[in-house]
């Protein structure tokens, strides 16, 4: 299963920790907010620490998930 996340907050970061314990490895995202000056550091630091490979649009999420959220 390929799971991938439109937005990656608090809860995609939360739900992607919990779905790695269970054993669902492949999850990517992509956030309107990555590289901003403000949030991007967090979105960057919550995605490695969960493992979740950031993506650069929408579009790649959706090509590459079997599952959107």
């Amino acid at each position: 299963m390929k799971l991938g996340f439109i937005g990656f907050g608090e809860a995609a970061f939360e739900l992607s920790n919990g779905l790695k314990q269970a054993g669902i490895q492949r999850i990517c995202a992509f956030d309107v907010y990555w590289d901003d000056p403000v949030y991007g550091e967090l979105i960057r630091e919550r995605a490695a620490k969960a493992q979740v490979r950031l993506l650069a649009s929408p579009q790649e999420v959706a090509s590459e998930a079997n599952i959107l959220i």
